[in-house]
Parts: structure tokens; C-alpha cells; sequence
């Protein structure tokens, strides 16, 4: 009797652990962060990495125009024989090199990027693409970095600035422009300023000017100044200098090369 008994125990426990297994395996569709090729619109190429609990893969991304989609395009992902998705090298088309904007790629050490810093990951590799020539690989990353909605403005401003970049160096102008804008909404900075001027049709070319000197500099070579280090009041500037308005920002000057009207301190008026 007592023999029939363990039986039907062991008979229970290993349906138990059976059943307990069979959902473990489901609720685990993926490897987090892993990723793998999707459709886009055009027939067209993008990815989607597995989210952080890996129940699945987040909205697939198509590098022009973003995600395009609150749900995961359906693609014809290879699976391998348990079923778990097979990942796919993202980049690794020959004719794609990733130096053609308008053809979005991450390259092959991105995939299974884990972006930890908020965005600042991705911009700071986009950064480094730029100035490598490789506006798909950049635009790919720059993209990422957006799909990430930082909470912050500033890695948002950074991405917003090389993305201006990016549409600069592929021609697009008016793209480029309003990017720039974009990045400059969030926070003033010089040297996105001074690319802004530096578009056909923008304001005079501008550089960088930290103190009344370097605005008198740019002056004798007859360039105009973007502040680079803003004063907000008197009580900022050292040396006993005032602050004041120069075109396009405001410097620490001496009181009697600043107007009255011109300064930026509403006690000292």
C-alpha cells in the first residue's frame, strides 16, 4: 500500500515539474536584448531587440523614419530547432556599408547593445560614425537613442544635434536646420549655433567666444560671436565685470564697454 502511495507522490511532483517547465520555457521567448532582423514599409530592412524580460521583442525599428509601428512588424525570422529566434548580424549586407544615410544600419558590434546611460550610449556611437563618414551606421544609432525618450534634455540635445549633422552631410538642408533648432530649444550652445550659421541661407558664421576678448578677436576678424559661456547676471562675472549682451548670447565685459541697455542685470539698469 505504502509502495502504490510514493508512486502516486512521485507521479504528482513530476507532473508538477513538468508543468512548471513548460511554462518557464514560455514565458521566456527570447534572450534579452538579443536581435533580429524585421520588415519594414518598401521592403526595407530594420531590427528589434528582445526586451528586458525577454517575453518578446520590442516595436521594430526602421532606421529613416524610426519606429514605425506600436506593434512588431511580422518578419520572417529564421528560428533554430527549440524555436528561440535566430540572431541576425545587423549590418551585414554587402552593399551596405553603412555611409549612406538614407540607408539606416547598425553596425555588427552594435547588435545586442544594451544601452545603460540613457541614450548616452548610442549618441556617443553615432557621434564617433560621424566623424568616421558613416552617416548609416550613425543614423541607425542616432535613431536608437531617440526610440529611448531620454528623460534628460541633454543627451536629447546631443542626439537632436547629430542627427543635424547627419542630414547635413546627406544634403538636406532644411533637415538639417530644423534639427539644429531642435537641439538649440533644449539648451543654448555654441558650437550647434555655429553649425546652424553655417547652412546655406543661416546667419553669419559665428565662433565661439568665452570671454570680451575673444569677442573683440572675433571682431577684428570680422566673424560674429556666439557665447559660449553664458552670464545671466553681474553676480556671475568675476574681476568686477559686469554682465552683458553681445549679438547672439551675453559675456562678462568691463562696466564702461557696456551700455546700460545692454546690460543683463535688471539691478544695474
Amino acid at each position: 500500500m505504502m509502495a502504490i502511495l510514493r508512486k502516486g507522490v512521485g507521479l504528482v511532483a513530476a507532473a508538477f515539474l513538468v508543468s512548471v517547465g513548460v511554462f518557464a520555457c514560455r514565458s521566456q521567448q527570447c534572450v534579452p536584448g538579443q536581435q533580429t532582423a524585421c520588415a519594414c514599409p518598401g521592403g526595407t530592412q530594420g531590427s528589434q531587440a528582445c526586451n528586458a524580460e525577454g517575453s518578446g521583442f520590442l516595436p521594430c525599428e526602421c532606421g529613416a523614419g524610426g519606429i514605425v509601428a506600436e506593434e512588431p512588424v511580422p518578419s520572417p525570422v529564421p528560428t533554430a530547432a527549440n524555436g528561440n529566434p535566430v540572431p541576425v548580424p545587423v549590418g551585414a549586407a554587402s552593399d551596405n556599408d553603412g555611409t549612406n544615410a538614407r540607408k539606416p544600419v547598425l553596425p555588427p558590434e552594435d547588435v545586442g547593445l544594451i544601452d545603460k546611460r540613457g541614450g548616452w550610449e548610442w549618441n556617443d556611437r553615432c557621434w564617433k560614425n560621424i566623424q568616421a563618414g558613416k552617416l548609416g551606421y550613425a543614423k541607425a544609432e542616432c535613431d536608437r537613442a531617440l526610440a529611448m525618450k531620454p528623460k534628460s534634455p541633454m543627451p536629447l540635445a546631443a542626439v537632436y544635434y547629430n542627427l543635424g549633422l547627419i542630414e547635413k552631410g546627406a544634403g538636406n538642408v532644411s533637415g538639417a536646420r530644423a534639427y539644429f533648432q531642435k537641439s538649440l530649444d533644449l539648451r543654448e550652445n555654441a558650437e550647434v549655433r555655429a553649425a546652424a550659421a553655417s547652412l546655406p541661407g543661416g546667419e553669419k558664421p559665428c565662433t565661439p567666444c568665452y570671454t570680451q576678448e575673444d569677442f573683440d578677436a572675433a571682431g577684428k576678424k570680422g566673424l560674429a560671436c556666439c557665447a559660449a559661456n553664458r552670464c545671466k547676471a553681474d553676480a556671475s562675472c568675476s574681476g568686477g565685470r559686469v554682465c552683458c549682451r553681445i549679438p547672439n548670447g551675453a559675456l562678462c565685459t568691463d562696466s564702461r564697454r557696456c551700455a546700460k541697455v545692454d546690460r543683463v542685470d535688471p539691478k544695474a539698469r
